[in-house]
């Protein structure tokens, strides 16, 4: 597993996730499922990636770091998350963009999914 080979001291790359996620995965047929998750931060200072970002638990605007996820689920019901991103302001990107991103990556890496889906609007706004 990631986290007994020092996922804390080490930096794991989208690569490193997909990697370790894919033991047990049935990659042909699943379904690609990216959502966002606000890990609150509301007292930080000066912390990297910390924004306002709405939330969906808060029901409203909060101060915390936005995480990307994509997820997939195999036809046998399997799944696992098979990369991410911190959403970067300064990156100027919308969530869009990064899903864009993550999905042509799992694709070269050889997931061949057979639907996906989304909870946040991909129109290109940011939200």
């Amino acid at each position: 597993m990631i986290a007994s080979t020092g996922f804390c001291s080490a930096r794991v790359t989208p690569r490193d996730l997909f990697e370790e996620a894919c033991s047990g995965l049935n990659l042909k047929g699943g379904t690609i499922s990216v959502d966002d998750s606000v890990l609150d931060k509301p007292y930080s200072q000066l912390m990297a990636f910390v924004g306002h970002f709405w939330s969906g638990k808060h029901h409203g605007v909060v101060k915390g770091i936005n995480l990307i996820t994509l997820y997939y689920t195999d036809p046998h019901g399997h799944h696992q998350p098979l990369d991410y991103r911190i959403y970067d302001k300064a990156a100027n990107k919308t969530k869009n963009d990064y899903f864009q991103e993550m999905l042509a990556e799992v694709l070269a890496w050889g997931l061949q999914p057979a639907l996906t889906t989304y909870q946040f609007l991909i129109t290109g706004q940011t939200r």
